[in-house]
């Protein structure tokens, strides 16, 4: 049997249709999107929607991938740019740039992507350990794994890592 998701923009206009199969196991499920032409995937039982980039909020004091705030629903969400989290210079933002919005340890955050590229099923024996990965600090990483894809790979991100402070402190973004 399957069972529709419909993700839904702020303003419930009609972003994307994605089918699951009750069968298929949540936490071998990727959100998968790309970040300067490299993909990249988050498990999705992190992400609890994904809406269009609306009206940034800017907010003093805040690490420089921090671009600002945005109201989600009624909810006041930091927005994280992942191009200057890897160090990337920032790119432009067009009708067509989506916020992954992630829920860890309490707190939900918004991920600035070009795009979202799909839904996968990624069996644990496809995924390697990573290796010459970005660190956070010395004992973090933002990468927890490199899958291997027909054609590709996809870098499997940390989101508590990722969404921890460069210093190697949880952020401090709500």
């Amino acid at each position: 049997m399957q069972n529709s998701a419909t993700v839904k923009t702020s303003t419930n206009d009609e972003l994307d249709l994605l089918e699951f199969n009750e069968d298929d196991n949540v936490d071998d499920t990727y959100l998968l999107f790309s970040v300067n032409d490299e993909e990249y995937a988050i498990g999705v039982a992190w992400v609890t929607e994904i809406v269009r980039l609306g009206e940034i909020i800017l907010v003093p004091d805040v690490a420089s991938y921090i671009l600002g705030v945005m109201n989600i629903r009624g909810q006041v969400v930091p927005l994280l740019d992942l191009r200057q989290r890897f160090g990337l210079p920032p790119a432009e933002h067009d009708s067509h740039t989506v916020v992954i919005v992630v829920e860890a340890q309490g707190v939900r955050t918004g991920l600035i992507v070009k795009h979202v590229t799909e839904v996968a099923q990624i069996q644990p024996s496809n995924i390697d350990n990573a290796t010459g990965r970005r660190t956070v600090s010395a004992t973090e990483t933002m990468i927890s794994g490199v899958a291997r894809r027909p054609g590709s790979v996809a870098t499997i991100l940390d989101i508590v890592a990722l969404l921890g402070d460069v210093d190697g402190d949880e952020a401090e973004v709500a």
